[in-house]
């Protein structure tokens, strides 16, 4: 005999019923920190497919925030993915968004203070935050080299009396 739910029947003997279950979906939204991000705001777990959540990525110090993106790319749109501050759209599953941002780069410029009496060189055009490089002197002939010297707030000299030393950006 088959039963159909919501009807009535008088049971005159033994019987079993059987409840049939189904798997209720997961679905799920994870926040990750990636390059250049010190913290993110948002992970939840379960999300109501198609509503919208909000998230918050801050980006590192010396960094600036650069995008949001989602994986698999396909079970999520960004309101504005360009912005630290947005809201995402769980369309289907579990989605993990990432938050990325590219470092702060500032140009080096080494330079000989008097009457350019030698040759100074560099290791790298730009740095970023805690980013050192190599900055070379070397003195014509007749000269010698004294020590580097700079102005600049935030910027760390190895050892200001060797010739060929690191500079760091402190800030």
């Amino acid at each position: 005999n088959n039963f159909t739910s919501g009807n009535t029947y008088i049971v005159r003997a033994d019987a079993t019923i059987a409840a049939t279950f189904t798997k209720i979906p997961t679905n799920s939204l994870s926040v990750v920190a990636g390059e250049g991000i010190a913290s993110v705001t948002g992970s939840t777990d379960p999300v109501t497919l198609n509503s919208s959540y909000p998230i918050t990525a801050t980006p590192k110090t010396g960094y600036t925030f650069s995008t949001w993106n989602a994986d698999p790319s396909a079970n999520a749109t960004f309101e504005n993915a360009s912005s630290a501050n947005t809201n995402v759209t769980v369309k289907n599953g579990a989605v993990t968004v990432t938050a990325t941002a590219t470092e702060n780069l500032h140009a080096i410029t080494v330079q000989s203070s008097n009457n350019n009496h030698g040759t100074v060189t560099k290791s790298a055009d730009k740095a970023g935050i805690a980013t050192s490089i190599t900055i070379t002197a070397n003195p014509e002939e007749g000269y010698r080299f004294v020590n580097w010297t700079t102005e600049t707030a935030g910027i760390t000299i190895a050892n200001a009396t060797d010739a060929s030393t690191t500079v760091t950006a402190t800030a």
